[in-house]
């Protein structure tokens, strides 16, 4: 019951945090959307942007998912968002040399 309500409040934070996130202007990608965040992407089974209280119970085995090396932890690697080939920090085209 610890580990779950541990896992439960961990969510809430992760969401609240990418909610805000999320609230802000999107970027527009040739009339598409902004790409989730992979920690909110897991979090939202039903993919309708917003993390429901069914979707919070499951947060823990959502969360796990996220584990890509299953030791247990979910390192920055491993919940960050995969950038475009050949982009830097923020999405900025490298220089070619």
């Amino acid at each position: 019951m610890k580990v779950t309500s541990i896992a439960a409040i961990t969510a809430l934070a992760l969401a609240s945090t990418l909610c805000s996130t999320f609230a802000q202007e999107p970027e527009r990608k040739r009339g598409g959307r902004r790409p989730m965040h992979p920690v909110m992407a897991a979090l939202d089974v039903n993919k309708d942007r917003v993390i429901d209280e069914q979707e919070i119970a499951g947060s823990a085995a959502a969360l796990k998912s996220l584990d890509k090396n299953s030791d247990g932890k979910i390192t920055r690697d491993e919940a960050a968002p995969v950038r475009p080939e050949g982009r830097g920090p923020r999405g900025k085209k490298r220089n070619q040399q």
